[in-house]
């Protein structure tokens, strides 16, 4: 199906008959998902978000021009991206570049609730990582010793604000699929005081990869 506008799909998947949504610069094949596909006239760039499942995006490559035929301007193909839960591609047609991030708002793979009490914030942080399928790097030796408490149905923003102090928002920015955020330990001593930086990203192939800095 053609789109122009915004719209959000749940699909089953069917290896005969795959589902396709096409805008003007994008084609979204879907493996079994939902998503939204947000690519209106009047904005510049294409945006595919995952909730579930996985969709792979590739841009669509317009028909040359005679005078591009004789001159060979087009250019080389932008590589698909196979998007993963909690990622999105945008695509930019004038500089044809097509990335992968996080989206701005992540999701639980799976509610669950967190209930973590003077826990370690390595053991909190790690929990995050696998409830959001997302890499959080940090220093294990900066963290050592630092605790926090958290609790309900949490949500990454939830989570930054269950540690007063914070620097920052937790997505002030997507530049190059980081998030930085700044947690300062609920139990503070004067001798130990808990400040570190970690780091919510995503790998180029897709993937959680759990690994400390």
């Amino acid at each position: 199906m053609y789109l122009s506008g915004e719209a959000f799909f749940r699909v089953a998947h069917d290896a005969a008959h795959p589902f396709r949504v096409l805008t003007a610069h994008l084609e979204t094949r879907v493996l079994g998902t939902s998503f939204t596909v947000r690519a209106y006239p009047q904005q510049a760039g294409t945006v595919v978000q995952v909730r579930t499942g996985r969709v792979r995006v590739s841009p669509r490559r317009p028909a040359p021009t005679v005078a591009q035929a004789q001159n060979r301007t087009l250019g080389p193909a932008v590589r698909a991206l196979v998007l993963l839960p909690n990622q999105q591609a945008v695509y930019a047609p004038g500089r044809q570049q097509l990335r992968r991030e996080l989206t701005p708002q992540p999701v639980l793979l799976a509610p669950q609730p967190f209930a973590f009490d003077n826990r370690p914030v390595a053991e909190v942080l790690e929990a995050l990582k696998t409830a959001y399928g997302v890499d959080i790097r940090y220093s294990p030796a900066a963290v050592a010793g630092c605790t926090v408490n958290l609790h309900r149905q949490a949500s990454l923003r939830q989570a930054r604000s269950a540690v007063p102090g914070h620097g920052s928002d937790l997505f002030p920015s997507r530049r190059a699929n980081y998030f930085p955020f700044n947690w300062l330990s609920v139990n503070l001593t004067p001798e130990k005081p808990c400040i570190f930086i970690a780091i919510v990203c995503i790998t180029p192939t897709g993937g959680p990869a759990a690994r400390g800095e």
